[in-house]
């Protein structure tokens, strides 16, 4: 009720406890190829441009599924949901207003998409281990070499993010005990 109206304040969207999933389509362009690059159709929901000309399609969480915030791999569509903030409507940033496009109620989001927000890069599988508990050097090794030859997959564009998920499998076989600091370099 008593929100400045100027330009000197923004609204920030916190999209876990706001029950949101927003998908983030990082790529100026139109409408219609926005929608191209969702993997399964959007339902009739509210829809923002921000500032730079790119989309947020904003849907509520439904479902049994296990919400995060992350860039999609390979594209430059970013899921926020749990731990994700983003920018609101009305707000002006990097010279830009944040413009409401279709002010339509939040829909629910539909299970093919929920499906593709939250799929999950391959994880590692655990070493086998000795009596003590440590791995073989030899399945440490194996283990090192998946992460590679998944690294070496990275598209252009998203190798920090691919770097990053990287280390932190990386830094869960180091707290599990499978690793030692070593064994990671």
């Amino acid at each position: 009720e008593n929100w400045p109206v100027d330009d000197a304040h923004n609204i920030g969207v916190a999209c876990g406890p706001s029950n949101l999933i927003v998908i983030d389509v990082d790529v100026q362009c139109s409408l219609s190829k926005a929608l191209t690059l969702l993997p399964a159709d959007l339902p009739d929901t509210l829809i923002v441009k921000t500032g730079r000309g790119k989309w947020h399609f904003y849907l509520e969480r439904a479902g049994d599924y296990d919400w995060y915030s992350h860039r999609i791999p390979g594209t430059d569509i970013d899921i926020k949901t749990t731990g994700g903030l983003i920018v609101g409507p009305g707000s002006v940033y990097a010279g830009g207003t944040y413009e409401i496009y279709l002010d339509d109620k939040i829909a629910p989001v539909t299970p093919e998409l929920a499906e593709w927000a939250t799929a999950r890069p391959p994880r590692t599988r655990q070493a086998s281990t000795r009596r003590r508990g440590r791995p073989t050097k030899w399945a440490a090794w194996k283990q090192r070499q998946g992460i590679i030859s998944w690294l070496e997959k990275a598209p252009y564009g998203e190798r920090n993010w691919w770097l990053y998920r990287a280390a932190r499998m990386a830094g869960e076989m180091i707290i599990a005990g499978t690793w030692d600091e070593s064994d990671a370099e």
